[in-house]
């Protein structure tokens, strides 16, 4: 308590105390105060990892007590372990060292970035200019761990799909320089199985999308025609299935809520569509979002709220959201941003992040609640 007490004043942030969210076994209040917590535990960078794994826990729906100083301490970091005092680049030959990078923190594309996020941990992956797949991650609050090469010796010219499932269980799919579809998967910062081919041939990107053990692929044949695959965790796909009715020229974008898949598409008309339904059931048919763009959607989900993200003919990047079973609440601009590529989203909880290529071609982030104010492009 002295440690947190001395932190909080230190940044000047107001004093509240850990027991508004939780009691001393680190079962959460009915009622916890998770707006002073944020405030907290975003300005300091979870410099007391015991108080904000218990916001984490707390606000995010995880009602298991926090990982905190004693299991982090000197261990390697890694999703479920949201410390500052973890061994990012640990020394075989002495003391770890300590910070927020485990892999280069320098990354170039010419590409949009896939992103996808569970509980509170977020990964992005692209493909550098060699066409090399990397991906970095970071837990709700903290800076990116740096980019790492996913192993298997992957390549792509399209952007990749991501799909997080479970605590930090990632699907990573490609399509490869072949035109087929590939898939790596494994627990994020531990070594990949390596790429194995899906059995469907394409001239763009694909989509992923996660909910609970489920995950879904959505893609287009080299026609133009709309498929989606999808599976349980530890089982297999169970077969493409065509989504008639709407051609598109440009890579699908998936949001999963529950076993209920949205999907949504560029027409060739330049409008946005999106279709939706069951998996392994019909779905209802493609309907117009009221959204003119030249680029593909993004989209993301988490508990029963959806985000489509995407960006005009003028390169301002916009964002649309709806809970389950509910009309979208309108487009929303996020300023100050030009792109000329698919941006990408993540969404933790109803905290939204964005990440958009400018057109300088240096990779950009914004965040905040879906329907109020963002923090800006950084």
């Amino acid at each position: 308590m002295t440690r947190w007490v001395g932190i909080a004043a230190l940044l000047g942030a107001a004093l509240w105390a850990p027991s508004a969210l939780a009691d001393g076994n680190g079962k959460c209040n009915p009622t916890p105060n998770c707006n002073a917590a944020k405030t907290f535990c975003f300005g300091s960078l979870d410099l007391d990892p015991i108080t904000c794994g218990v916001y984490y826990g707390c606000c995010y729906g995880d009602p298991s007590p926090p990982i905190g100083d004693g299991d982090c301490r000197n261990q390697p970091c890694g999703p479920g372990c949201p410390s500052d005092l973890c061994a990012q680049n640990p020394d075989p030959g002495g003391p770890g060292t300590f910070g927020l990078t485990q892999g280069s923190s320098a990354f170039s594309t010419d590409l949009a970035v896939g992103s996808a996020a569970t509980g509170n941990l977020t990964v992005e992956v692209g493909a550098d200019k060699q066409g090399r797949i990397f991906y970095s991650w970071w837990n709700l609050g903290q800076g990116g761990h740096g980019w790492r090469e996913i192993e298997g010796q992957g390549q792509t010219n399209a952007t990749p799909a991501v799909a997080l499932v479970g605590r930090k269980y990632l699907f990573v799919v490609v399509k490869g320089a072949d035109g087929y579809l590939y898939l790596n998967q494994g627990d994020v910062a531990k070594p990949f199985v390596g790429w194995q081919r899906m059995g469907f041939q394409s001239r763009l990107a694909p989509g992923a999308a996660a909910s609970g053990k489920l995950t879904a692929v959505v893609t287009v044949d080299r026609q133009g025609k709309v498929f989606y695959n999808w599976w349980a965790l530890g089982e297999g796909g169970r077969g493409w299935q065509e989504l008639d009715g709407r051609p598109t020229d440009a890579a699908p974008a998936a949001a999963l809520v529950g076993s209920y898949l949205f999907v949504v598409i560029k027409g060739l008309d330049g409008s946005l569509y999106l279709n939706q339904g069951a998996l392994g059931k019909p779905f209802v048919g493609w309907q117009r979002m009221g959204f003119q763009t030249d680029v593909a959607p993004g989209a993301t989900s988490a508990g029963n709220i959806s985000v489509v993200v995407a960006k005009d003919k003028q390169g301002r990047i916009f964002y649309n959201w709806w809970p389950i079973a509910q009309g979208g609440r309108g487009w929303q601009e996020l300023p100050r941003l030009q792109t000329n590529v698919a941006p990408a989203a993540a969404l933790v909880g109803n905290y939204l992040f964005v990440m958009a290529r400018g057109r300088d071609g240096k990779l950009y982030l914004n965040q905040g609640d879906v329907g109020k104010p963002f923090v800006g492009w950084k």
